[in-house]
């Protein structure tokens, strides 16, 4: 049993129903609910939903999206809905308007964070990558590529975090995403009044949900030929990154499982990620190896 505690951003699958878990778990409410069971409970205590007499005690997050305030990094937690590409509100409504209530509250939250005396860096996590180099990338939320039948959004998700970016004033200082079953760092150049910001955009998906995916196979899934780094992202349909705005991929792992470590002080921001690599032949013995580091820099008054 992992003994930490967890502050949990939803997937996609904490909200929505699959016809066969349906009626293999036989829920009594929608996933939504148990997720606000355990993670956003009006107090702490086990959960009604321990296995095995395990005691995991439930969490006391205010909502599926969520400001978290450390003594080192505001972390701005976004729940990203379940449409495949991901979303802020409902495809119903505008994505950017007023009746777009997720999307106000990041808006003002990042205003809130701009006007802070001390400011400290921001931190945004979230299940849907905004930004990928993937061959496939453009079937997540791309009408032209032949997927499910769902509705579609009529903007990008990264379309839609870049203009609540412009309209606070503000940019992030790291993005971390999950989805696809890989790692992926990526650079965000950004092209400021004064001088330019480097946001790493981190995707961190191969933390154990088999199998790992190629970054190199085509929506039809034949395989891709690989271009070493660095890289443009692919732009999919609906996602128009703004004017002084480029992003590349700068390092990749999309054969071992792994998770990232971020290490953050007053001066700056490390992230590590680690791949499981094999010991021996005998894959049950594995140890945790750096394949990639990258530093972010603060100087903030």
């Amino acid at each position: 049993m992992y003994e930490r505690e967890i502050v949990s951003v939803p997937g996609n699958h904490d909200g929505k129903y699959h016809p066969a878990d349906t009626a293999k778990i036989k829920l009594e409410h929608s996933p939504m609910y148990y997720f606000l069971r355990n993670f956003c409970a009006k107090q702490r205590g086990v959960s009604p939903d321990n296995l095995n007499k395990l005691q995991r005690r439930t969490m006391t997050q205010p909502y599926p999206y969520f400001l978290l305030d450390t003594p080192f990094a505001s972390i701005i937690g976004l729940y990203t809905n379940v449409l495949n590409g991901g979303q802020l509100d409902s495809p119903a409504v505008s994505a950017t308007g007023k009746d777009a209530v997720q999307f106000q509250w990041l808006v003002r939250t990042l205003k809130r964070l701009a006007r802070e005396k001390h400011r400290k860096p921001i931190l945004i996590m979230l299940h849907y990558p905004p930004l990928s180099g993937a061959a496939n990338f453009r079937r997540r939320g791309a009408p032209d590529c032949p997927t499910t039948p769902e509705p579609r959004p009529n903007l990008g998700l990264a379309s839609i975090l870049f203009r609540a970016f412009e309209l606070a004033e503000i940019y992030p200082d790291a993005v971390v995403s999950a989805h696809a079953h890989l790692y992926q760092r990526i650079h965000c150049e950004v092209s400021l009044k004064k001088g330019s910001k480097t946001i790493p955009f981190w995707i961190v998906g191969n933390g154990g949900h088999a199998p790992v995916e190629s970054l190199w196979t085509k929506c039809s899934g034949e395989p891709a030929e690989p271009v070493t780094v660095p890289f443009p992202v692919v732009i999919p349909k609906g996602t128009e990154l703004p004017d002084g705005v480029s992003a590349q991929v700068r390092q990749y792992n999309d054969s071992d499982f792994g998770f990232l470590r971020i290490t953050i002080n007053r001066k700056k921001l490390v992230g590590e990620f680690f791949a499981v690599y094999p010991l021996s032949n005998d894959d049950s013995e594995r140890v945790p190896t750096r394949h990639d580091a990258h530093t972010v820099a603060f100087d903030f008054d």
